[in-house]
């Protein structure tokens, strides 16, 4: 964790991309994705240039590569993803950002209120 003074606030970094083990693997497992519907992208074309082969095995491996891809695209997302709160006096913002996506909530300090904050023991 991170923390930045920054117009006149903090910016509090919880997480980073690719700061984690946790992350690589995400980020390796996207890779063997993107491995895999190449190979599948390749057997589609040769399915195609076959003639004697029916519309469901093309229509199968169209499907397999929409979902490999759309797997892939789901851990690359998770390996870049960053997560930041933002404090000043009269906001406080959640920031997640990933890949292609960018979310942020926004509330109002004074509308906060009974927040407690239980803490953890020491290990």
């Amino acid at each position: 964790m991170v923390v930045k003074d920054i117009d006149n606030g903090k910016l509090i970094s919880l997480s980073e991309p690719l700061n984690s083990r946790g992350k690589y693997l995400f980020l390796f497992i996207c890779i063997a994705f993107v491995g895999w519907a190449i190979f599948s992208i390749r057997s589609l074309i040769e399915t195609i240039k076959d003639e004697d082969q029916t519309w469901g095995a093309t229509l199968f491996l169209s499907v397999l590569i929409f979902a490999q891809l759309l797997a892939a695209y789901r851990f690359l997302n998770k390996a870049l993803e960053s997560e930041k709160i933002f404090i000043d006096k009269q906001k406080l913002q959640l920031i997640r950002t990933g890949f292609l996506n960018f979310k942020a909530k926004t509330y109002e300090v004074k509308n906060i209120s009974n927040f407690r904050h239980i803490e953890k023991p020491e290990i």
